[in-house]
């Protein structure tokens, strides 16, 4: 490339002129002057450019300069000044654009190629460091320069040598604001690296304070981004401590200081991260603030009017909200958008009737049938009622049989009604008939997820993002799925990434947590629950978390006690804080609290169901098999929903031959009589399915499916059986999910459903399965070890599978079936490799 011309410097470095002289303005009024009556008419779109500029309009006065520029087409200066524009907008694309005209008519003006540089960074970072590189090889003291090259170390990540770049510049010209500035932007980065990197950074003060001082000194040395510097600060806040009176405070003044001095841009971007902080922090007033100035800087955005009704909802300003869909409706006009968006926003208030009966309404008057039934769908497959969508569906299917987005729409009611493989066939079918969307394979990898093949709808979901983008839905489909394979920290992030556009629901910040605990981020995971405990109205199940995550360590245990008694106080209804209570209770050998608080609970509430739950297990526990048996069969008979529990329960106390002989006796007796019910006749079947009595387990089982009964028992050990004797595959993973699904992911549901993926031939399923039950199993249990050693073996991968056998050795040595699967393992090894391991 051409070398950089220094000779006209006394020097021998070029004197750059400050970015904040207006000399190319002064070279354009100086050539207007020159030029008659055209360089008149140059003259005024220069001017009025410049005040646009000063403005903040910065749109308008490209199209004043472009104006100028068609009448002296040859001005160089008119183009940086073009390119300068669009830099100070944002558009970095059309900036590099004009530089790169205004660099190759003169390669040697040095304020042009540092800038040309500048917007190369990012899109083209290779020719942008050759370029940069050049600029130092002839000037090495060039602070500018400089900048750009930190800049591009900091994109790569070399952090350290950024830091050490930047303060070479501020050696070079100690009284330059924009140096600071990069230094703060470094330190941001920075700051953010070391709260994922490392948890006990987030007790330090000293980052936040270096970022704060670096827009402090910015701003002393004569910075005018102000706008910039206040949101820059809000971020610090934001990253170092988030919650307290000093980021809500940070971030109220970056709306006061947008609102008085922004441009419309510096003021968009300003509200959009007040009103993110406001979402992720639950502060709906300054979330609020910031979109009601939000409409009123930009009142073409749909997406701001409907949060901020959904804000005015929860705040129980109906009248407010009226007011709001009212001057909506009359700034946004009554677009097919507009009313979908109004007819979501009844549906999310509590009122999906209404939402339907407005969108057919809009149908009736004329509106797009297509999008607005399409509408109509979603808001009854959101609300669980799959036969209106049914009929909805069919609607669409008659008018438009032939759309893609027809078929989506098929694929999802398939997948509501859980018929998984004709959703996958559907969509599959889309996919090679026409270029798929982002959405066919955001539907391929939900499928794919809930199949557990985790593998397949992570690359699915890939796909997804490879065509539209990082966006929250396609986000919150990754993040379940990468904490199913194991990678909670990257889960936990892509939840963080979803917090910052969106608020997360309670149930994903509790996933959250969960994907940092599981990768050794206990503070970052811990910060979480307790944000959600923060409050007059504690989150309870973010208090059953923290219990599972730090009530057996002993230097947190009596602070995670305290938070739980605290929370049962605020929720005495609560039946999974008392367990909790009662189990921490009989752990301390607090036999007698464990009761008394049970038993209080019970006799505020008799009609409940779950509080005997609780009692009957601590009397388990405690050895008394009667009272246990006695106080589950009392919570079923109350509430069919324990029924579940309430079997397994009397099953496991059941267990020895001994009272499993007597309990049979008494059912048989039952049965004779005519008096069994079909969960009893389940009940039965299990216990003759204990004494290996398969043949007559799965007869009496099939009774009582046909009698009625719905316990997830029964699901979970036909489903077994029939896997186990070859039968009926699609049947036996039919009831395996639907044991599954009622069970809530109980790991002996869980392992069933791997089984019959096993039998059937679904091997990377099985293996996803038996992955999860024995990552997720305490304590550890050789039977899943050693389903899981199968499933690896019919994988071909037989390395591992010795490890999954030798585990299950290690939890119940002499395990049988593991035993003979390893032997068989050793008999079929390459002969070269028994050589190797005898040697």
């Amino acid at each position: 490339m051409n070398r950089l011309d220094t000779s006209n410097t006394a020097t021998g470095r070029s004197q750059l002129p400050s970015r904040r002289q207006p000399i190319l303005f002064t070279a354009l009024l100086a050539f207007a002057i020159a030029c008659g009556s055209g360089a008149n008419r140059a003259d005024q779109h220069a001017s009025r450019a410049n005040v646009l500029i000063e403005e903040g309009r910065y749109a308008e006065a490209v199209l004043e300069l472009r104006a100028a520029s068609q009448i002296h087409p040859e001005d160089r200066a008119l183009t940086v000044k073009i390119a300068e524009t669009f830099s100070k907008a944002g558009d970095q694309t059309s900036a590099r654009e004009y530089y790169k005209e205004a660099y190759a008519l003169d390669p040697t003006d040095l304020r042009v190629a540092i800038d040309y540089a500048g917007t190369l960074a990012d899109s083209d970072p290779e020719q942008a460091t050759s370029l940069i590189n050049a600029i130092l090889e002839t000037e090495p003291q060039q602070a500018e320069a400089l900048l750009v090259q930190a800049r591009l170390l900091l994109s790569s990540g070399k952090t350290r040598e950024a830091h050490r770049i930047i303060e070479q510049a501020r050696r070079i010209q100690p009284d330059d604001p924009d140096i600071e500035w990069a230094l703060a932007e470094l330190l941001l980065i920075q700051s953010r690296n070391l709260t994922l990197l490392s948890a006990s950074s987030l007790q330090r003060s000293e980052p936040l304070n270096a970022i704060l001082a670096a827009y402090n000194r910015y701003l002393q040395k004569g910075g005018t981004r102000r706008v910039g510097a206040a949101l820059g600060r809000a971020r610090a806040f934001k990253a170092w401590a988030s919650g307290t009176p000093e980021a809500r405070r940070a971030y109220g003044d970056l709306i006061s200081i947008a609102i008085a001095e922004g441009s419309p841009d510096e003021k968009m971007r300003a509200l959009e991260a007040a009103a993110a902080y406001g979402r992720s922090t639950r502060d709906l007033e300054l979330e609020k603030l910031a979109l009601e100035e939000s409409i009123r800087n930009n009142p073409q955005q749909l997406a701001t009017w409907t949060r901020l009704a959904t804000i005015l909802s929860a705040q129980g300003n109906s009248e407010a909200k009226d007011q709001l869909f009212e001057d909506m409706f009359k700034t946004l006009g009554h677009g097919t958008d507009v009313q979908i968006a109004y007819a979501r926003h009844l549906a999310r208030s509590g009122n999906p009737v209404a939402a339907v009966a407005y969108l057919n309404d809009q149908v009736e008057r004329g509106g797009e049938s297509e999008p607005l039934w399409t509408a109509v769908f979603h808001v009854q497959i959101g609300q669980g009622r799959y036969a209106d969508s049914a009929r909805t569906l069919s609607k669409v299917q008659k008018a438009y049989p032939d759309s893609a987005s027809t078929t989506l729409l098929i694929a999802e009611q398939q997948i509501a009604e859980r018929h998984l493989q004709e959703a996958l066939v559907t969509l599959q079918a889309l996919i090679r008939r026409e270029a798929p969307t982002s959405q066919a394979w955001r539907l391929i990898a939900q499928i794919e997820h809930q199949s557990a093949a985790h593998e397949k709808a992570l690359s699915a979901i890939e796909k997804a993002i490879e065509l539209d983008g990082r966006t929250t839905p396609n986000l919150r489909i990754k993040a379940r799925v990468l904490l199913e394979i194991g990678r909670g920290r990257e889960a936990a992030l892509s939840f963080g990434e979803i917090a910052e556009k969106e608020n997360l629901t309670i149930d994903e910040r509790l996933l959250m947590a969960r994907g940092y605990y599981e990768s050794k981020g206990e503070l970052h995971g811990r910060r979480i629950l307790e944000g959600l405990l923060d409050g007059p109205n504690p989150e309870p199940q973010a208090a059953l978390a923290l219990a599972r995550w730090e009530l057996q360590n002993p230097s947190r245990q009596e602070k995670v006690r305290t938070l739980l008694a605290s929370v049962y106080q605020r929720y005495p209804e609560n039946v999974e804080l008392l367990e909790v209570l009662s189990r921490d209770d009989l752990g301390r050998g607090r036999n007698a609290a464990a009761v008394a608080r049970v038993t209080r609970a019970i006799q505020r509430r008799p009609r409940a169901g779950g509080l005997y739950l609780v009692r009957a297990e601590i009397w388990k526990a405690l050895g008394r098999t009667d009272d246990a048996i006695k106080d589950a069969q009392k919570a079923a008979s109350l509430n069919p929903r324990h029924r579940d529990e309430a079997y397994s329960l009397i099953i496991e106390v059941s267990a020895t031959p001994l009272r499993r002989r007597a309990a049979i006796q008494a059912l048989e007796s039952q049965k004779a009589r005519g008096e069994i019910s079909p969960d009893d006749l389940a009940l039965l079947a299990h216990l003759y399915l204990r004494n290996d009595q398969l043949e007559h387990a799965r007869t009496l089982y099939e009774q009582a499916l046909l009698e009625g009964s719905e316990l997830i028992i029964l699901k979970n050990d036909l489903a077994h059986l029939l896997a186990l004797e070859g039968e009926d595959f699609e049947r036996a993973l039919e009831l395996a999910r639907l044991a599954v699904d009622g069970s809530d992911r109980n790991l002996t549901t869980a392992d069933t459903l791997g089984y019959v993926y096993l039998r059937s031939g679904a091997y990377e399923a099985a293996y996803w399965q038996f992955r999860f039950v024995t990552g997720e199993a305490d304590p550890p249990r050789a039977e899943y070890w050693y389903h899981l050693g199968l499933a690896l073996i019919e994988l071909e991968r037989p390395d591992e599978a010795r490890q999954a056998l030798s585990e299950a050795l290690r939890v119940t040595p002499g395990f049988p079936p593991a035993t003979q699967s390893l032997n068989r393992l050793d008999q079929t090894r390459p002969a070269h490799e028994k050589s190797a391991s005898t040697s």
